[in-house]
């Protein structure tokens, strides 16, 4: 009975592992791929918006990071006060990105 039900469990397992997918079926998909579906942000916009969830007084002296969709984040300017700031996006955030806001 006990070696039933550890084979059942495995089984449970092995189904919800296979099950795992990203939103496109790919299995552990995490949008930076060779083919990311991400676009990539003006750098200024991306520092700007970044930066714009410091007070105002602390950007200057923040580091920030950008993304670059196919290698991931990368440093755009290393700062000295010990705040560090990028933009979050996943694939599911696609949208064309305004620079009048």
């Amino acid at each position: 009975m006990k070696l039933t039900f550890n084979t059942a469990i495995l089984v449970i397992c092995v189904a919800i592992g296979a099950c795992a997918q990203g939103p496109d079926g790919r299995a552990g998909a995490t949008g930076l791929t060779n083919a990311s579906p991400l676009d990539k942000m003006p750098t200024d916009l991306e520092v700007r918006y970044a930066l714009s969830a410091l007070p105002p007084h602390l950007r200057v002296d923040a580091t920030t990071y950008v993304l670059d969709p196919y290698k991931g984040y990368e440093l755009n300017h290393k700062g000295t006060n010990g705040f560090s700031c990028f933009v979050e996006r996943t694939e599911q955030e696609r949208a064309d990105f305004r620079n009048d806001v």
